[in-house]
């Protein structure tokens, strides 16, 4: 289960943390690569994101990502309505994952804030399998684009 750290922001600076279990992944042998690793970890933060969300994503990464590893929607539940009370809302997602070993960097954050800026109407979530930095914290503070953070350990 994930908690909001920071409850009282508004959407775009929420930031979250996974308590429960990783989401497993696929075993693997000792000697995989760096790519493949991200890969396995792109594929558990989509299952992370559909099973404690709700958000249905499709993967896109590779070389030519263009920074996205994940992109879909997020259809917001029953009770949160449009105006007219009939439409549900569904924000579109673009999803940046990083399998790193220290903190999240605020660069990270910028390269996301890049991402969103060239593909307007996207809500961005950034997910890292460590804590964001205090720098990075700021970052996700400042930034006038809709971003949310994702900590979520590499399963085992």
């Amino acid at each position: 289960m994930w908690r909001p750290l920071i409850s009282n922001l508004p959407v775009r600076c929420r930031l979250l943390s996974s308590t429960a279990p990783p989401v497993t992944v696929p075993s693997s042998p000792a000697n995989i690569s760096y790519a493949e690793l991200g890969v396995q970890y792109e594929l558990q933060i989509q299952a992370f994101l559909s099973q404690t969300l709700g958000i249905r994503t499709r993967h896109i990464g590779g070389r030519a990502d263009g920074g996205v590893a994940l992109r879909g929607e997020w259809p917001l539940p029953p009770h949160t309505l449009t105006p007219d009370n009939k439409t549900p809302i569904i924000h579109n997602v673009i999803v940046q994952c990083k399998n790193i070993t220290n903190k999240c960097p605020p660069n990270t954050v910028r390269e996301l804030e890049g991402v969103l800026a060239r593909q307007p109407g996207n809500l961005g979530i950034l997910a890292c399998t460590r804590p964001a930095s205090d720098l990075a914290r700021h970052r996700l503070h400042a930034s006038t684009l809709p971003i949310l953070f994702v900590m979520v350990p590499f399963g085992d």
